[in-house]
């Protein structure tokens, strides 16, 4: 098989991978042939996408990349901005370790959505999970406090937009 051409490779393992059956012996353990199979099916996997990661142009062909090369920014610019902001709230945690009576990060994100647009809101879930990841609380429950900062900024950029529009 050619350096360049995995496709062929991955369609022989997906079948070899979905005609075996896998049967656990009598300790529970799978056989090893399903594990060498497992094993070869997620090595080329992992080589298409290196392969695809290297086909990859870094300086930008037009306007479609400089788009997204510019979203890209913002929301890292915004997700920073959204951690220090947060963290900054943290500091009038009272109640709990993530419990803060002030959260000025919540006004921001909501500006931003309004202003820049909702397609920036894994930026806003981003800084939130990061900003809770940095606290005692289980991770868990930083990305559950994230999703609901993000979910209640969209929903409110998404209001305020509908309600007066885009200007």
């Amino acid at each position: 098989m050619p350096f360049g051409d995995c496709r062929g490779g991955l369609s022989i393992i997906g079948a070899a991978f979905t005609s075996y059956d896998p049967v656990a012996d009598a300790d529970g353990r799978i056989s090893s042939a399903a594990l060498k199979v497992a094993g070869a099916l997620a090595e080329a996997t992992a080589s298409r996408h290196a392969l695809r990661l290297m086909a990859v142009d870094t300086q930008p062909d037009g306007p479609q990349d400089a788009v997204g090369l510019q979203w890209l920014w913002r929301a890292v610019a915004l997700a920073f901005v959204y951690f220090v902001v947060a963290k900054l709230g943290l500091r009038y945690a009272t109640i709990g370790p993530s419990i803060s009576p002030v959260w000025p990060p919540t006004g921001l994100a909501i500006a931003a959505l309004v202003i820049l647009g909702l397609r920036y809101w894994p930026a806003v879930l981003v800084g939130a999970f990061l900003a809770n990841a940095t606290t005692p609380v289980p991770i868990i429950a930083a990305f559950g406090i994230g999703c609901g900062n993000a979910t209640e900024a969209v929903l409110a950029a998404y209001l305020l937009r509908r309600r007066w529009g885009r200007r």
